[in-house]
């Protein structure tokens, strides 16, 4: 048996399978696109992020049958961020201006939003970024 720390999203001990996702392995390829590829790669962006919608409204509904609402918040939150325009719109942004994969364009972003939480002085604030890379990590 091993016992795991970190920050808790919610009080109390969890009991279960664990899935420990090292961040820094994930490898995401950066090329050029054509400048006429643009509205593909955007259009993959707002597919891989509906899709991503769907999982975890997918996952919210299991999880209501056998655990009831009152836990859910953590999706909620999830879900939150993937509505959030800014991720969208930097992330279209970063294709069109430098003329990369959507992939890429979005690590870029997630960069944007972790040096943005780091100087937050508010140490619960500034963990939320974990919230931010746990959902670009599912559209990825």
């Amino acid at each position: 048996m091993r016992t795991f720390t970190g920050i808790a999203a919610s009080p109390g001990i969890a009991v279960g399978k664990l899935c420990v996702i090292d961040r820094r392995r994930a490898a995401i390829s950066e090329y050029t696109i054509a400048p006429e590829a643009v509205s593909s790669e955007i259009s993959r962006l707002h597919a891989a992020i509906s899709a991503t919608r769907d999982n975890l409204e997918s996952l919210k509904s299991r999880l209501t049958i056998s655990t009831g609402e009152d836990h859910l918040f953590f999706i909620e939150t999830h879900l939150l961020i993937l509505d959030d325009e800014r991720l969208v719109s930097e992330t279209a942004a970063i294709i069109e201006t430098w003329l990369i994969n959507t992939e890429a364009a979005l690590r870029r972003t997630l960069n944007r939003y972790q040096d943005f939480f780091s100087g937050i002085d508010d140490p619960y604030l500034r963990e939320r970024i974990s919230d931010v890379e746990t959902v670009i990590e599912r559209v990825l």
